[in-house]
């Protein structure tokens, strides 16, 4: 018997800070925090496009590769990477 896999709904994590984490959603990029961001995240990640998701603290936008480029610029200005 072979199994197939199901497909997971589960974002999967591109990159982990200390206080955030970049995460593929298939169609969207999302930038979620575990601390409050700084106003000059917010501000970055607004005037690149992405817009607040709700209570989980995410933000969000479509899917392309220079959205993970630029949610990657924000965070390594902002936060130290994790180990």
């Amino acid at each position: 018997m072979v199994r197939v896999s199901q497909p997971t709904d589960t974002p999967r994590i591109v990159c982990s800070y200390q206080g955030a984490q970049i995460r593929d959603a298939r169609e969207h990029v999302q930038v979620v925090f575990t601390v409050e961001p700084p106003r000059g995240v917010k501000n970055g990640l607004r005037e690149s496009g992405f817009r607040p998701t709700g209570p989980n603290g995410a933000w969000q936008r479509k899917h392309t590769p220079i959205a993970v480029i630029k949610a990657q610029a924000i965070c390594n200005t902002f936060f130290e990477p994790e180990q």
